[in-house]
């Protein structure tokens, strides 16, 4: 190797440690800050995509920032009652969940799903813990109630969506002793009691915002294939405001979408300072979009700052 070929390495190595120490240097500033991660269901089988989460999960913690995880289990549920040939309908994003899909949910997200994640934390030896919302009345839900008029007239009729809810009520203390007195990592499958103990199925956006916005969370980090909103304007991604999010409502049939911006406003509006929406394609992508300071997301960030 010629010594200009060395010279030409060795910058190389420089140019790398520099973006490095730029991009711990950025997370720093969030160094004893809490966020909520929220890892859409059809990423549950991505065994790459759980492995550089894991890892992204260690790094935060080792630089002092408190994370929760909520994830969901959609592709997984979807699976398992096409097997048992269960009906799967959806009414404005949510699942219509019966007394026999509910145990199928509740299965797939804390039976199967949830442990599966506390794996991945473990190998990158994170401590963490795996709950659901009904593990010492984490989370109490409240049944959804749906309307919708009848086509042609003003009458309105009852959409039964069954077992699925709301939170309503949280064990903050609960959750402060899990954060700060137990250092742990609380991995949380959406899924919770009532007040007469039903069991109720919530979706993982509206959790998520919830939680960050009552443990005073910096940021919502939500990681999903579907990052972007497509509107009647196009694709719509970068930084918007939540006085923009309305307009962008009305203009998108994306159900989902519209549930996870709604979820995002209500966050902003009890506290939290921002919530990204960001692809799950690239690695490190948590990492990436967290020590960024400038204008650059791989998704969308709704906050008042821009």
């Amino acid at each position: 190797m010629s010594k200009s070929a060395k010279y030409a390495l060795s910058d190389k190595i420089i140019d790398k440690v520099s973006e490095l120490s730029e991009m711990i240097g950025n997370l720093k500033e969030l160094s004893g800050e809490r966020i909520v991660i929220k890892c859409g269901g059809e990423l549950m089988d991505d065994e790459n995509f759980l492995e550089s989460l894991g890892n992204d999960i260690a790094i935060l913690r080792t630089l002092g920032i408190s994370v929760v995880v909520v994830h969901g289990a959609g592709s997984q549920v979807d699976r398992v009652l096409a097997k048992l040939k269960i009906k799967n309908d959806f009414f404005d994003g949510y699942r219509i969940t019966d007394s026999a899909t509910i145990e199928v949910v509740e299965m797939a997200l804390t039976g199967l799903i949830n442990k599966n994640f506390v794996k991945y934390l473990l190998k990158h030896e994170v401590n963490c813990i795996g709950l659901s919302g009904k593990d010492n009345n984490l989370i109490t839900a409240k049944k959804i109630r749906r309307t919708q008029k009848d086509e042609g007239s003003n009458i309105e009729r009852i959409i039964d969506l069954g077992f699925i809810g709301d939170p309503a009520d949280i064990n903050l203390e609960f959750f402060e002793d899990l954060l700060d007195n137990a250092d742990l990592v609380p991995v949380i499958s959406p899924i919770a009691f009532d007040k007469s103990f039903n069991t109720f199925s919530i979706n993982a956006d509206v959790l998520a915002c919830y939680i960050a916005e009552n443990i005073k969370a910096t940021k919502v980090i939500i990681m999903s294939e579907n990052y972007n909103i497509k509107s009647k304007d196009g694709i719509i991604n970068g930084h918007i405001k939540p006085s923009d999010v309305n307009r962008l409502i009305e203009n998108t049939t994306d159900y989902k979408m519209i549930l996870r911006l709604k979820a995002s406003v209500n966050a902003l509006k009890n506290g939290v300072e921002a919530v990204h929406i960001i692809s799950s394609e690239d690695k490190h992508s948590l990492l990436a979009e967290l020590s960024s300071l400038n204008d650059t997301t791989s998704g969308i960030v709704i906050c008042d700052n821009k």
